[in-house]
């Protein structure tokens, strides 16, 4: 997943999974990187094949987000983020 975050976005600081999902030949990551993008990559379980990329800013991604458990995750992944 490392190589797939530097070679998009290239200098990574640092690298927090929001959100885990293992689908049945993939799985789907939530993760914030360098405290600044949240990226949502979907891997192919198997051969470790990128399928889909997309990223947002973070402000954009708190708008998108309903629940509590996903607000205090990224307010975690952020103060964390912050500190290094």
């Amino acid at each position: 997943m490392l190589p797939i975050l530097r070679d998009r976005i290239g200098l990574i600081n640092s690298a927090f999974v929001l959100n885990w999902t293992p689908e049945q030949a993939e799985d789907l990551y939530t993760i914030v990187v360098n405290g600044v993008d949240v990226v949502w990559l979907e891997i192919l379980r198997e051969s470790g094949e990128l399928v889909d990329f997309k990223a947002t800013g973070v402000k954009e991604y708190e708008r998108l987000i309903r629940s509590r458990q996903h607000r205090i995750k990224l307010a975690v992944a952020l103060d964390l983020a912050s500190k290094l």
